[in-house]
C-alpha cells in the first residue's frame, strides 16, 4: 500500500472494530489482504509491555503484510494521551519486525447530543425537546407542557435548529432512537420539538444523524485541523475525513499536508448519500475510500447499503484506489472467539 499506482483488486482492507487483537490464521490470509482494526486507548498502560501489548506483537506478526490501526476519533488525542500509545506501537512493530500503518480518523462536522448525568429513556409517543446550540448543564426532564411531559436534550450545534423542517427524522444513538420533528424555528439556537418514534436509553454524547438534511458545516473544520496538524507531527501514515460530500472537502487536509512537506495518504470516508451523487471525484480525489457503513447506514436505508457497497468498491476497482470496508467486521467477536457464518461471507464478499 506504499505505492501509489498498485491495481485496485490487489488490495482489499478489512476493518474489525471494537477490540484491536484476535486470532489470525497467517496461511488462511492471502497475500493481498491489510487487516486493520480499531485501537482503543483504554488497551494500553503506562506499563507497556502487558499482555495487550504482548498480544498485539503477536497480531502484528501473523498478518502477512500490514496492521492499521485506527484511532478513532482522533479529537481525543490530546486528552487520553494517544502520542504514548502510538510510541507503544512502535516499539511493538520494531518487536514484531514488520511496519504498521497509522490511521487518524477526523471527527469531522459529526452532530452530537451534550453532556448530562445518567440515562435518559425515551419511550414510543413521549415528546422531547432538542435544544440547540447548549453543551451540558441541561436538566433532561422539564415541566409538563398540557399535562404532557417533555424531556429536554442538549445538542452541541446551534444550526441545527435552522436546518430541520416538520417531518424530518432525527436519528439517535448509530438510529437506534428515532424522533419525528413536530415544530422547528428555522433559526439558530433554538428548541426543536419532536416526538419520539422508536424510544430507547439514551447517554450523553451520542451521535445525531438526519437523513434527510444537509448539514451546513465543513468536512474539514478549525478543530479537525487543530487535530491533523497533532496526527501530522505524530508522523500517522494516514488521515481519514469524515463525511465527504464532493471532493473540495478533502481540499484544506491536502493543503495542510502539502504545507507540512509529508506524504500522508487521504482517506475519504463515504458515509453521506450526498457522497455518492459525487462519488466518481471524490474517488479520484482521494488517496483511499472508506464504505463508513455505520453513518450511511444510518443516512440511507438498509436496504440500500448493499447496493452502495458495491458500486464504491467498484468505482475505486476501476481506478485503482484501495478501498476500506469498514463497519461490524467481525462484530461478533468483540465476545466470541469465533465468528458467525454471515460475517465470514461478508468479508469474503467486501
Amino acid at each position: 500500500i506504499n505505492q501509489k499506482n498498485i491495481p485496485g483488486n490487489d488490495i482489499l482492507f478489512l476493518m474489525a472494530e471494537k477490540y484491536f487483537c484476535f486470532e489470525v490464521n497467517g496461511d488462511a490470509l492471502a497475500n493481498d489482504i491489510t487487516v486493520k482494526c480499531t485501537l482503543h486507548d483504554n488497551n494500553y498502560t503506562n506499563g507497556f509491555m502487558t499482555k495487550t501489548a504482548m498480544a498485539l506483537i503477536e497480531c502484528i506478526a501473523l498478518v502477512p503484510k500490514s496492521f492499521v490501526i485506527n484511532f478513532c476519533p482522533y479529537a481525543r488525542l490530546k486528552r487520553w494521551g494517544k502520542e504514548q500509545t502510538i510510541q507503544n506501537i512502535r516499539s511493538a512493530e520494531t518487536e514484531a519486525g514488520k511496519y504498521v500503518g497509522l490511521l487518524a480518523d477526523l471527527p469531522g462536522p459529526k452532530l452530537r447530543l451534550g453532556t448530562f448525568e445518567g440515562e435518559v429513556v425515551l419511550d414510543r409517543g413521549e415528546l422531547v425537546d432538542l435544544h440547540c446550540g447548549v453543551s451540558d448543564g441541561l436538566p433532561t426532564q422539564a415541566n409538563t407542557i398540557l399535562g404532557e411531559p417533555v424531556k429536554t436534550l442538549p445538542v452541541e450545534w446551534d444550526g441545527l435548529s435552522k436546518d430541520l423542517r416538520v417531518g424530518d427524522p432525527v436519528l439517535l444513538s448509530d438510529g437506534l432512537i428515532r424522533l419525528e420533528v413536530l415544530s422547528a424555528p428555522e433559526h439558530i439556537g433554538e428548541v426543536v420539538r419532536c416526538r419520539v418514534e422508536d424510544g430507547g436509553i439514551l447517554t450523553e454524547r451520542k451521535g445525531i444523524n438526519v437523513p434527510r438534511t444537509l448539514v451546513k458545516l465543513p468536512a474539514v473544520g478549525p478543530h479537525d485541523l487543530d487535530c491533523l496538524e497533532h496526527a501530522l507531527s505524530q508522523n500517522v501514515d494516514f488521515v481519514a475525513v469524515s463525511y465527504v460530500r464532493n471532493a473540495s472537502d478533502l481540499a484544506p487536509a491536502r493543503e495542510r499536508i502539502k504545507e507540512a512537506g509529508v506524504h500522508t495518504w487521504i482517506v475519504a470516508k463515504i458515509e453521506h448519500p450526498a457522497a455518492l451523487e459525487k462519488l466518481n471525484e471524490i474517488v479520484e480525489a482521494a488517496d483511499v475510500v472508506m464504505v463508513a457503513r455505520g453513518d450511511l447506514g444510518v443516512e440511507i436505508p438498509l436496504e440500500e447499503v448493499p447496493a452502495a457497497q458495491e458500486r464504491i468498491v467498484s468505482a475505486c476497482l476501476e481506478r485503482g484506489t484501495p478501498v476500506v470496508v469498514a463497519t461490524q467486521m467481525l462484530e461478533s467477536m468483540v465476545n466470541h472467539a469465533r465468528p458467525t457464518r454471515a460475517e465470514v461471507t461478508d468479508v469474503a464478499t467486501a
